[in-house]
């Protein structure tokens, strides 16, 4: 079997996931900020043979950062755009591919938003008339449900929320997986 890409918006950065033989890039499309010049970065997504160690830790590199958690493990380089993933061999007590690769993507897409100078939050945001607002808060908090009380397509996100610099002393605020 051929490996499967698949091109997906990751909020104002879009992705290409380059999956190996036996994965699957099933991850849709999501919102995108308007006026926002994408960046792209690559993503390449393999299944690891062996067990990964137990343990966490994302830490800087001379080259990038190197992420480790016990779903999957892998290197993120900001300077090329680049980025490899491992996931954990399929495990009964371990969380599935799709949620691990879904991790792996939320800690790159964190690392790599820090890098423009934005951040990735937990949270929720709607469109507003003047802009977006922004509100967080942890487990349980009921930022799903302030977000499906808003106004159809005035949703930007409910679980993870985009913010970056857009050149002008503002931010723009998008909707990511």
């Amino acid at each position: 079997m051929m490996a499967e890409t698949a091109l997906i918006s990751l909020g104002p950065i879009s992705a290409r996931i380059t999956c190996s033989s036996e994965l699957k890039p099933t991850l849709r499309t999501f919102p995108s900020c308007e006026n926002t010049t994408r960046d792209r970065l690559s993503i390449t997504v393999t299944e690891s043979h062996s067990a990964i160690p137990n343990a966490y830790e994302t830490r800087r590199a001379s080259s990038g950062f190197r992420i480790q958690t016990p779903f999957y493990r892998g290197y993120f380089r900001p300077d090329t755009s680049e980025a490899e993933l491992e996931l954990a061999p399929v495990d009964a007590n371990l969380e599935t591919q799709h949620r691990r690769m879904y991790g792996g993507l939320r800690c790159i897409l964190s690392l790599y938003l820090t890098e423009l100078g934005g951040a990735a939050l937990h949270g929720c945001a709607v469109r507003g008339e003047e802009g977006a607002h922004v509100f967080l808060g942890k487990t349980g908090a009921g930022k799903t449900t302030l977000a499906s009380t808003a106004t159809q397509g005035n949703v930007l996100g409910d679980d993870l929320v985009a913010i970056l610099p857009d050149g002008t002393g503002q931010f723009k605020v998008c909707g990511t997986p």
